[in-house]
């Protein structure tokens, strides 16, 4: 074989094997914010907690700062959630002056964009015991006094009620560990979170977090990066070849 030849045949094997690499390499899943609340926004800009998130339609979907993780009084859904084809997790999170604070994540895969919010589906925690028995774990939760997206274990009268997570939304609430903290940024709202590794009673102020905004991400599958065509390497070669020969003549 030509010296020539040599070349252009280890040019040709080195190309593979980077297109090779190419053709194996899986796809990044991309998190998407699909909706946040802002606990201090009011009146027709708030977006209702439990009804917001199951019913269709998006929400200041034109408005990026809607998007933002702060507390700007402005509320968000992305429309794209409704179908929920696509979607392989879940991440629902607690955020404090634009830093994460607690979340829950959840593998998506086969559910709905309501079911999906269940213990048999959590992934990771901030809590090491979110996965345990409880008597609340949906997004609609204790609807008849407006705890949504609510994570707790017991119920033994105010004084004895103990969990994870909650997003009170549309009233006063019930039980004075409610009551005494939804007005910090907006009326009758609030995102309560355990502060420890676990469960926690609602009551002591050490025990309770509260956020500024309650953030739902979604995990999306994206396409594959397209995948080249066979034909590719061999048209390659020819024109490699051609160089080769052309080189050859003029020797």
């Amino acid at each position: 074989m030509s010296r020539m030849g040599r070349v252009v045949t280890g040019t040709l094997l080195a190309l593979g094997a980077s297109l090779g690499v190419m053709q194996v390499a899986e796809a990044v899943p991309t998190p998407v914010l699909a909706m946040k609340l802002s606990d201090s926004a009011a009146g027709a800009a708030r977006l209702d907690a439990q009804n917001g998130w199951v019913n269709a339609g998006g929400f200041n979907e034109g408005n990026p700062a809607a998007q933002l993780l702060v507390n700007n009084n402005l509320d968000y859904k992305a429309s794209f959630v409704d179908a929920w084809a696509g979607i392989l997790g879940v991440r629902v999170s607690m955020y404090l002056n634009g830093v994460e604070q607690k979340f829950v994540q959840f593998n998506a895969a086969g559910t709905t964009k309501v079911n999906f919010f269940t213990q048999a589906n959590v992934q990771s925690s901030s809590w090491n015991d979110v996965a345990g028995p409880g008597n609340f774990f949906s997004i609609a939760g204790d609807a008849g006094i407006d705890r949504h997206w609510f994570i707790n274990n017991n119920y033994g009268g105010c004084g004895a009620d103990v969990g994870h997570m909650v997003v009170v939304d549309g009233r006063a609430g019930s039980c004075g560990w409610e009551t005494g903290r939804t007005p910090a940024f907006g009326p009758n709202r609030g995102f309560l979170y355990s502060t420890g590794n676990t469960e926690l009673n609602w009551n002591p102020a050490n025990n309770v977090g509260i956020a500024d905004v309650f953030a739902v991400f979604v995990i999306v599958d994206r396409e594959p990066p397209p995948v080249p065509e066979p034909a590719t390497l061999a048209l390659l070669g020819l024109g490699l070849a051609g160089l080769g020969m052309a080189h050859r003549r003029k020797g």
